[in-house]
């Protein structure tokens, strides 16, 4: 049994239901909390009324779409913030590991995205194309980038990669340090059209670095990609451009 067979092994069954909201049930709180998106510090909920009085302990949960059961796992909040009428968001991550290959596993295997069609962390509307210094808003100056497109077996399983990408921008990042100090990845910029996701990669440079150097950088991160992409979810990514995006992208995407 591979790693893939035993995960799926651990998930309960998913009914075929109407309509694609995802939620979880925790405990203290009457109703699922719905899910307002997912970004790289773990899944974000949002509650109404008072807020949790303790963060930082796990309690088992279980994640819903369309108000069936996607996996059980056991999450931590980590962070709350108020929203607005008296909401809160709530932030939370899988307690260890396990859960977090366990909740990846749930998101590829059972296929939500098929329903879901869209992302759940935001991604960019725009990205420019070329390799060349760039400024994002509000910055005084251009940071380095280097920039990729990857092709995926359809559109849910692009779906899937980009808020991979996204959840996993500190192993990225923590990679890019490998080359030094003085080079590290400060943005991940994704936009998907169909089957495809186009990925930028933006750096901050302190002292000298070669543009060998950056590119090389960035061949590493989108060679671990794949390999994580391949080993732990058997799902195969063809990397169709690397500086630059794919020359077919579809017109409203890349």
């Amino acid at each position: 049994m591979d790693q893939s067979q035993v995960f799926r092994a651990m998930m309960p069954g998913l009914t075929s239901a109407n309509g694609a909201r995802i939620a979880v049930a925790y405990p203290s709180f009457p109703r699922p909390l719905p899910l307002v998106r997912l970004d790289r510090r773990g899944l974000v909920f949002r509650a109404a009324g008072a807020a949790p009085l303790v963060c930082g302990l796990p309690r088992a949960a279980t994640l819903l779409v369309a108000d069936e059961p996607l996996c059980s796992l056991r999450l931590v909040i980590r962070d709350i913030a108020p929203a607005g009428e008296g909401r809160h968001d709530l932030t939370m991550q899988p307690s260890g590991a396990a859960g977090d290959e366990l909740l990846w596993h749930a998101l590829r295997d059972r296929e939500p995205y098929r329903r879901i069609q869209h992302p759940l962390a935001p991604v960019d509307t725009s990205i420019a194309t070329d390799g060349e210094p760039h400024a994002s808003a509000g910055e005084a100056g251009p940071r380095p980038s280097r920039s990729a497109a990857f092709r995926l077996p359809c559109h849910s399983d692009a779906l899937f990669f980009a808020d991979w990408l996204e959840y996993h921008f500190d192993e990225l990042r923590a990679l890019s340090q490998q080359h030094g100090p003085q080079l590290q990845l400060n943005q991940l910029e994704r936009q998907v059209a169909d089957d495809e996701v186009g990925v930028r990669f933006v750096y901050d440079i302190d002292g000298h670095t070669t543009r060998h150097a950056l590119t090389d950088c960035a061949r590493e991160a989108c060679a671990w990609i794949e390999t994580e992409m391949r080993d732990k979810f058997a799902l195969p990514v063809a990397q169709e451009r690397f500086s630059a995006f794919a020359a077919h992208a579809r017109a409203g995407g890349m």
